[in-house]
């Protein structure tokens, strides 16, 4: 167990030295950074959202001493939706909805066989909502279905499957109701992992409240922000964790609790690496300086709960604590994937058994910045030609592999518009002209759409 896991001293004095630049990934897609420069196309899309975002996280953090409550979640939701237009879809702010909710899409690589299987052993015996859907060909998929193969293959359809879920309930009284329970169930799962000083079951409480809160989906919007962005990474830092840096955070409906813990781990890994590498980019994407009053404020609310320095002398030992236990994420079968995403050279050089892992494709189960993909795609995708380099003397061969989705790392290196990783790649041998992927898309194609088209020239 994790140093003093009831005081979130420690992990406030690391979040002490979080940039304030990079506050936003805490809201932000990942996979927006390089799109949108940071949180520029959420408050273009929303304006006022990355104020009520940053307003409504330092209520949070200001109530870290409280046990989660209906009321500090009403609060949140009122904070996070406070002068948000735009986009913004809030009819009432701080409090459930009254009404029935419309079908939403979850695209596949936000679910896996295990969520679905989960989802519906659970929807036999409790109200959580219903999927349905059909798959590229027309055919209706099979949710009643038990069997895991069968679910495998419905989670593996298609690039883009026809899949909705319509959250439960139409009465604010049956939604309070299950809310509650929720609730109840999160501070008994939580008290006996502590008691079992269980790290893993511990986030496994948070994300299991965090999931069923998002199937709930009890507010008319603002659901993720309230419940991903804000409430996990409170009850995260309460548990001293680190508050958790998503590329792909709307996994929290269809994902099974057990991949999840996974998920947050290798989030969570995500704001240690950005604490240890305050001017590296993340995601593709370095946060150029600002200043903010809002993010000022956030500051000095982690400043207030860090009053107590005779805990100085185990902070250090705290962080690697952490480190070798997000680096545990996924049995540390996929660590050249996540340290191919985040360019770590250090801790790519002393990985052992790269040689193995080389080629190997991620599984659907993981997190969607390594789904369907193979280390050499992960690292063109983040743009760390180093990684790159290395990965294709170990086995060059790997510049040609296709991954779930029939694109090749030429693919990947296009889309992030690095004319020296794409020479790199041309040099190691890449195929141009003949390659298609899935959707009968060729390398020049995507070089005309991200490069423009002489880029080949």
């Amino acid at each position: 167990m994790l140093i003093d896991n009831m005081n979130p001293n420690y992990a406030l004095m690391h979040l002490m030295k979080f940039p304030l630049q990079r506050m936003f990934q805490f809201f932000v897609d990942g996979s927006m950074h390089s799109k949108e420069a940071g949180e520029c196309g959420f408050e273009s899309r929303e304006p006022g959202c990355m104020s009520a975002f940053y307003n409504a996280f330092n209520f949070a953090l200001e109530n870290l001493d409280q046990e989660l409550s209906l009321e500090i979640i009403f609060k949140i939701h009122s904070l996070a939706s406070e002068n948000v237009s735009g986009d913004f879809g809030v009819i009432s702010t701080g409090e459930f909805r009254d009404g029935p909710m419309k079908p939403f899409r979850v695209p596949s690589e936000r679910f896996t066989a295990s969520g679905i299987i989960s989802f519906m052993n659970t929807a036999a015996e409790t109200a959580i909502g219903e999927l349905s859907g059909y798959s590229k060909r027309g055919r209706s998929l099979d949710f009643n279905s038990r069997d895991k193969h069968t679910l495998e293959l419905v989670a593996e359809n298609a690039i883009e499957p026809n899949v909705y879920f319509l959250p439960p309930f139409e009465r604010q009284t049956d939604i309070y109701a299950r809310a509650t329970f929720l609730l109840n169930q999160l501070n008994s799962d939580l008290a006996k992992a502590r008691a079992e000083s269980n790290n893993d079951n511990i986030i496994k409480a948070i994300v299991h409240f965090v999931r069923y809160m998002e199937l709930l989906h009890p507010f008319n919007d603002a659901n993720g922000r309230v419940f991903v962005n804000i409430v996990l990474n409170f009850l995260l830092i309460k548990n001293n964790f680190l508050p958790a840096t998503f590329y792909e955070p709307n996994v929290f409906d269809l994902y099974s609790d057990e991949e999840l813990v996974n998920v947050v781990k290798d989030g969570m890994s995500h704001t240690l690496f950005v604490i240890k590498n305050p001017d590296k980019p993340l995601f593709n994407y370095t946060a150029p300086s600002k200043s903010d009053e809002c993010i000022e404020t956030i500051k000095d609310t982690i400043a207030r709960g860090c009053i107590d320095h005779k805990m100085d002398a185990l902070v250090d030992t705290h962080f690697s604590e952490l480190e070798s236990y997000f680096d545990s994420a996924w049995d540390k079968k996929f660590n050249l994937h996540r340290f191919s995403a985040t360019g770590d050279v250090t801790k790519f050089e002393t990985l052992p058994d790269k040689e193995c892992m080389c080629m190997v494709i991620a599984p659907q189960s993981v997190a969607p910045l390594y789904k369907g993909l193979a280390p050499l795609h992960v690292a063109c995708k983040m743009n760390h030609p180093e990684i790159a380099a290395a990965l294709i003397r170990i086995n060059p061969e790997a510049v040609n592999q296709k991954d779930y989705y029939g694109n090749t790392p030429l693919y990947y290196a296009i889309q992030s518009k690095n004319l020296s990783l794409v020479q790199l790649l041309l040099e190691s041998g890449a195929a141009e002209l003949k390659v298609k992927n899935l959707k009968a898309e060729s390398p020049l194609e995507w070089a005309a759409q991200y490069l423009g088209p002489d880029a080949f020239n």
